[in-house]
């Protein structure tokens, strides 16, 4: 018996409960109402194979979910995929994404659509990237692990803005004026902050792991942890973190004077 294998091409539409593919009426017996068909696509994704920057764990899941977002951005440059979403489990909230010379419209919905995960996305080209890196510690923590699509080098020579550094500082102020109404996450996030200005003044190095490990030789082994669980007494951190301010606000009005001359 000759066995004759036919293909037929048909569209996935969205139904109420299930998806569904319409077939026309003409076709072969083969394709008769109750008969068990196999569904193949008709073009398969091309594969990317991602290069990861200091990510030495990520779940399985969330490497699918990377393969997906920087297959959204087809003709952009190089995209970047960074942030929280980096950092191991899934106690992240958003997603945060760099396309490089490219476009990002759409870009942003489609994750959210695709994933049903709220992505913040920015577009910029490869001299602002580097401008960031050599200028900006919150870009550098930004940056500290990535996954980008293509291979990429950054050429970084380190330089103080004092002004664009005083104006960072100054999102960590509330932290001693409202240190009881904010949650752990806020409180965490703007001590980061001071630390990240002081190691980035200092030329020393600015990621994730550098800036938690002087967290914690300030305020003590396992403060990171007290701090986002919003378990730290305010007169056990507060003197220490008052005094950091201040030497990196002292420091950066030097500058500013320094270049008013």
């Amino acid at each position: 018996m000759t066995i004759y294998m036919v293909n037929l091409i048909g569209k996935i539409s969205r139904g109420s409960l299930m998806d569904q593919v319409y077939l026309p009426k003409n076709r072969p017996s083969a394709f008769a109402p109750g008969c068990y068909v196999e569904l193949v696509p008709v073009l398969a994704p091309e594969k990317i194979t991602p290069y990861f920057y200091k990510v030495v764990h990520i779940e399985p899941l969330k490497v699918e979910m990377i393969q997906t977002i920087l297959s959204l951005a087809p003709d952009a440059g190089n995209v970047l995929i960074c942030g929280s979403f980096l950092e191991r489990g899934y106690g992240f909230h958003d997603i945060d994404v760099i396309v490089v010379n490219g476009s990002i419209t759409g870009v942003a919905e489609n994750i959210e659509k695709t994933l049903g995960i709220h992505a913040h996305v920015i577009s910029l080209d490869n001299t602002s990237l580097s401008e960031g890196l050599s200028t900006d510690p919150l870009f550098c923590m930004l940056l500290s692990k990535f996954v980008a699509r293509k291979r990429v080098i950054f050429r970084v020579q380190r330089r103080i803005l004092p002004r664009l550094l005083d104006l960072h500082l100054l999102s960590s102020k509330p932290l001693f004026h409202e240190f009881e109404e904010l949650d752990g996450d806020q409180k965490y996030k703007m001590i980061r902050n001071i630390v990240a200005m002081r190691l980035f003044i200092d030329y020393r190095n600015v990621d994730s792991e550098s800036v938690n490990k002087e967290i914690e030789r300030l305020l003590g082994r396992g403060s990171i942890q007290n701090i986002k669980k919003n378990m730290t007494r305010k007169k056990d951190v507060l003197p220490i973190l008052l005094k950091l301010y201040r030497k990196v606000f002292n420091h950066l009005m030097g500058e500013i004077h320094a270049q008013s001359k």
